[in-house]
This record gives structure tokens, sequence and C-alpha cells, in this order.
């Protein structure tokens, strides 16, 4: 794992590059055992949750806050509801979290986690029922 100061140092780099930016990945992901459906087997109900990063810069007339707001608007209208045929039972929108450096190039991380829901059998992670 990278020391912070050296994520710290990359995710600078790529808020004062000349383009804004997504990142979307994992982060956490929990498990918990449900019923038993007719045939016997049991259910696990899982939640991963996945966090999308975006990274936007001001400009004179614009503040980060309001670059930055594009970007979160069409990950929560690409996430929101999704159900990823038929895989998951639903995405729904978590924790917002806002990070600004107002420094000479100001510029704002907005991380948005969505918690997708869905199941599995005990023991077959393939079989959802």
């Amino acid at each position: 794992m990278e020391p912070p100061e050296r994520i710290a140092e990359r995710e600078r780099a790529l808020a004062l590059a000349a383009v804004d930016a997504i990142a979307v990945y994992p982060i956490r992901e929990v498990y918990q055992e449900g019923g038993r459906p007719p045939h016997g087997n049991i259910l696990v109900l899982c939640a991963l949750t996945v966090r999308v990063t975006c990274w936007a810069r001001g400009t004179t007339s614009l503040r980060p806050s309001q670059a930055v707001d594009p970007l979160l608007a069409w990950a929560v209208k690409a996430l929101s509801g999704q159900r990823y045929g038929g895989l998951a039972h639903d995405t729904d929108q978590a924790e917002l979290e806002l990070d600004y450096d107002l420094g000479e190039t100001p510029f704002v991380r907005a991380s948005q986690d969505f918690v997708v829901t869905y199941q599995h059998l005990k023991g077959n992670a393939e079989s959802t029922t």
C-alpha cells in the first residue's frame, strides 16, 4: 500500500491537470446471512459500497463546487436505481464527501458512495436464488 503522502501528491497532480476526472472503485463489501428459501439453501445478503470520486478545477468565473456538479449529476443518474441486468436488488446513493483545496489552482474532490445490494447462495456465489 502506498504511503498517504504519495497518494496525496498524486491526487494534487491529477487535480492540477487540464481536465476534470472521475474514478470508480469498490471500498467495502458486507455480508449477512438471510433466510432459507423454499429449496433450503441459505441466502447471503450482500451490500457492496462503490465510491465515485470526481475532481474538478475552479476558474476565475467558476467555483470548484460548481465545476464538479455536472460530474456528480452524471454519476447519480448513471448509478442510482441500477439493477445490473437483474444481478442486484438496487443501487442507492449513500454518503457524499467534499474536500476543497483553495490554493493557487483551486479544486474540489467530491466522493459519492453508492450501495449495491444483491444476494447469492451460501457456498455458491454464482447462484442468486
